[in-house]
């Protein structure tokens, strides 16, 4: 079986405190073998120009098997 990248996409969460809730946030298009200190920088600016603080955020990486 073979592994074939397909795409990377963030997931930030923010609290929105004064509902109870956790809202996510989808970013599609990001490049291939994202460091951790490139979503962390990520993260931070979105935390800066967002309303509510960020939680948390998440890498998702795709790939495809082939035979």
């Amino acid at each position: 079986m073979q592994k074939e990248w397909q795409g990377n996409k963030v997931d930030i969460y923010t609290e929105d405190g004064r509902n109870g809730k956790i809202i996510r946030k989808r970013f599609a298009g990001a490049i291939r073998n994202v460091t951790e200190e490139q979503v962390s920088a990520f993260t931070q600016a979105i935390d800066s120009i967002n309303d509510f603080p960020v939680s948390h955020a998440v890498l998702i990486e795709e790939h495809r098997f082939t035979y």
